[in-house]
């Protein structure tokens, strides 16, 4: 097992978090440094970085892989090889000059420790999500991406898809209101034997892989963060939190209804609703990149199919992550909304009854 950088001591927030939908705008590509395309390294070998993450960033504009980091060097070289990039250690990919951003793609207890180190090294960096395991890590890597004047970003990919401002339009002008309400249900097959996800060592668990997901949604959707957990059901297995059905209220008073579960079969939707009407959008959150997904308007009058534009959400949020970067702008929307879905992840597990 691959040990974190030495301890930093922690650190403020930098400055206060806001409510509000998440800015959509992509910041304009610019090149790294001495107008070369910015350079990306890949900080360790995860299933999602080889099956996800590497086919995007292929499709990127303005980014070039740069070199891919393990504890495994024949693991590095497998992955990095064939495409032309350097196979390296952990360190000697942070100390790499030609390297502009850093994808966190480890176990979840690694994230703090491994995106400080690099936010050190004078990384921009895009981080797995959860960004952390708690609200008070979040805040201490914000502090950190602070003082070395660096983006770091929650890699939730799924907001960068257009089809969920699409869902709102659609319900706004099928049953005009605000929405109050979010019904969120993911639920996967489990992982396979040996997974970090299922090591409550390394922030395993369905409410840590999966929870971001429908708090981002109401983040999203309804406007806020979660502020209260009126109910939380979960079931255990082997030490971790394997399910979790919860209902829980936004700080704009929106009603926020989720289930995420391993070991089930995938299903992934949520349901967005006014008082007069909902709509309810099929495979929510990961939609392979061709892939329309279907929406329903639900109201007095019936049901109404639509079907959502295709988008490549990963491209959408490496690309987002690389204008960021190269561009020098802040990102306080993205700060604000990583802080509040951590504050709410800690409350879902108080009401959990697992610590925070």
């Amino acid at each position: 097992m691959t040990s974190p950088p030495p301890s930093r001591t922690p650190g403020e927030p930098p400055g206060a978090t806001r409510n509000g939908l998440p800015a959509q705008a992509v910041p304009p590509l610019v090149p790294g440094r001495e107008g070369r395309p910015l350079g990306i390294g890949i900080l360790g070998c995860a299933d999602i970085a080889r099956r996800r993450f590497l086919p995007a960033l292929a499709r990127c504009r303005g980014v070039r892989l740069v070199a891919v980091a393990s504890r495994d060097p024949a693991r590095a070289a497998a992955l990095a090889a064939p495409l032309g990039a350097a196979a390296t250690d952990y360190l000697g990919l942070l100390r790499a000059p030609d390297v502009d951003l850093v994808y966190v793609a480890l176990p979840g207890d690694l994230h703090e420790p491994w995106s400080v180190a690099a936010l050190e090294h004078g990384k921009h960096v895009l981080c797995e999500k959860p960004l952390a395991l708690s609200a008070a890590s979040v805040e201490r890597m914000l502090a950190a991406a602070a003082r070395h004047g660096r983006r770091l970003l929650e890699n939730l990919m799924f907001l960068r898809h257009p089809q969920h401002l699409e869902a709102r339009a659609i319900l706004a002008a099928g049953h005009p209101g605000a929405p109050s309400r979010l019904r969120c249900t993911f639920h996967i097959p489990s992982p396979a034997p040996g997974d970090h996800r299922l090591d409550p060592s390394r922030g395993g668990g369905a409410l840590h892989d999966l929870g971001r997901y429908p708090l981002g949604a109401a983040w999203h959707l309804l406007g806020g963060e979660v502020m209260e957990v009126a109910r939380c059901e979960v079931e255990r297995q082997a030490g971790i939190i394997t399910a979790v059905r919860a209902e829980a209220v936004t700080a704009g008073g929106g009603a926020l209804s989720l289930s995420i579960a391993f070991g089930r079969p995938y299903e992934c939707w949520y349901e967005l609703g006014t008082a007069a009407g909902a709509l309810r959008l099929d495979r929510a959150f990961t939609p392979p990149a061709d892939h329309r997904c279907r929406a329903e308007l639900r109201g007095p009058g019936g049901v109404e199919a639509r079907w959502m534009p295709a988008h490549d959400q990963w491209v959408g949020a490496i690309e987002h992550a690389a204008g960021l970067a190269g561009s020098g702008l802040g990102a306080a929307e993205e700060d604000a909304r990583s802080c509040a879905l951590a504050r709410g992840a800690d409350r879902l597990m108080a009401a959990a009854g697992a610590p925070a």
